[in-house]
């Protein structure tokens, strides 16, 4: 009876241990199956799978964006003097009109222009530079100021120009006077209306006038 009992527990003792042998051995099948992941792995998307990088448009600051150029100074105004009579004086020059009367002194011109004689003189101690007011070309600049006669009615009479520095006697372009030296220049203006008396001579400023423009104003004989 004993060894009946005692081979039933050796033959229960035997199924227990194939079955656990079995159990063990599937176990290591399966972990030879899958490999391990390490525990500090990270996850890296494919290049087929990531989206391309996108840069943003960076401003620049405004000091370097701005393309603006700085206002032009406005032209300079000189200051004007209402002279009563045909001479003016300053510090260094002295300009006086010593004629003024229409004669054709310009044999191909149509109408008599009207002359003006204007004697220029250096006072100071240093040379000084006169440039005609006569502009040369058919063609001046538009902004440019030029001389004019203006009459007691509104009636305006321009300066007429010399063609390609060809000046006529008695005209003179620039000269450079020396401390004393005196020179006389011929301006021409348009033929005036009849029985013109009261003028106003404008001529614009220069060096030679202190940068002042000069009206003078005086009347016919």
């Amino acid at each position: 009876m004993k060894k009946q009992i005692h081979m039933r527990l050796s033959l229960c003792i035997l199924v227990m241990m194939l079955i656990t042998f079995q159990g063990c051995g599937k176990t290591n099948q399966a972990s030879n199956e899958s490999p391990a992941v390490s525990e500090n792995s990270t996850n890296v998307s494919s290049p087929e799978s990531s989206e391309p990088a996108t840069t943003e448009a960076v401003e620049a600051p405004d000091e370097f964006a701005s393309d603006s150029k700085p206002e032009a100074q406005p032209p300079r105004e000189n200051e004007l003097l209402n002279i009563m009579g045909t001479a003016y004086q300053t510090g260094k020059s002295l300009i006086i009109i010593t004629e003024a009367k229409s004669k054709n002194t310009v044999p191909e011109a149509e109408n008599v222009p009207f002359n003006v004689t204007v004697r220029v003189s250096n006072k100071s101690q240093g040379n000084l530079n006169y440039i005609s007011w006569t502009p040369v070309g058919t063609d001046p600049k538009p902004d440019l100021k030029t001389a004019y006669i203006e009459d007691d009615k509104g009636n305006t009479y321009p300066i007429i120009p010399i063609k390609k520095e060809q000046a006529i006697e008695g005209q003179i372009l620039q000269a450079e006077l020396k401390p004393g030296e005196a020179v006389k220049d011929l301006l021409l203006f348009s033929e005036l209306k009849p029985d013109t008396k009261r003028l106003r001579l404008f001529l614009p400023g220069s060096e030679f006038t202190d940068y002042k423009d000069l009206a003078f104003n005086f009347q016919l004989p």
